[in-house]
């Protein structure tokens, strides 16, 4: 018997595409992207993007910097300091913050909102769930999110799903039939998380058997 070997993860694998023309739009992410293609033209100077787990929110976050400027930061929730927020805001006078809600720290968070606006930028927070759930303590900064546009990618439907495994695929340089890819659909959960793990596995069990992403590769992924 011949051990199938799996490929090494050394940090060379794929690259995910983060520019806007790579982002599949639907009916469940079109509210988001709309308000993204109207920058700077917002109503207020924050937006907050919601939705399940690798649903596109960081894609979006992406997009968001490039509008405003390369050197617009992307920062994670749990990393945001107050000290750090002045030289922050002055890499380009926006900020793209990943992952907020409930536990945040909520003074620092308040801090960004307030600064940002003094000077006329603009703040992309992405997070899983929508601001009313975000049990926060402050009321100067519920008040504020409270008062900011909020927009849900919602779960996808069958175009999105085949969409988004095709390009989940593509960036790995993988294709699928559209046989294995309608056997996907039926069986997987309609989550993008979900998507994306079955994608990951999928593509490592097709490269260590040396072959394409098949429905007999899939039922070994999926336990079918």
């Amino acid at each position: 018997m011949t051990m199938a070997q799996l490929p090494l993860n050394l940090g060379l694998g794929f690259r995910e595409a983060f520019g806007r023309e790579d982002f599949l739009v639907t009916k469940s992410n079109l509210a988001a992207v709309s308000w993204l293609d109207k920058w700077p033209n917002w109503s207020g100077h924050c937006l907050i993007v919601y939705g399940d787990e690798g649903c596109g929110k960081t894609h979006l976050a992406h997009v968001f910097m490039d509008k405003t400027g390369s050197k617009t930061p992307l920062v994670d929730a749990k990393d945001l300091q107050e000290a750090a927020i002045p030289d922050l805001v002055a890499l380009s006078g926006s900020v793209a913050l990943e992952n907020a809600g409930s536990g945040i720290n909520e003074a620092a968070l308040l801090h960004l909102y307030n600064f940002i606006k003094d000077n006329n930028g603009f703040l992309f927070i992405t997070a899983k769930n929508p601001p009313a759930l975000w049990d926060l303590k402050l009321p100067d900064l519920s008040s504020r999110i409270a008062a900011s546009a909020a927009v849900e990618i919602s779960l996808p439907d069958d175009d999105l799903m085949k969409a988004l495994i095709i390009k989940m695929l593509s960036d790995r340089q993988m294709t699928i039939s559209p046989e294995a890819l309608e056997f996907m659909i039926r069986n997987i959960e309609r989550s993008f998380g979900e998507a994306r793990r079955i994608v990951a596995r999928a593509d490592s069990l097709a490269l260590a058997e040396r072959k394409g992403i098949t429905i007999p590769i899939l039922r070994k992924v999926l336990g079918k």
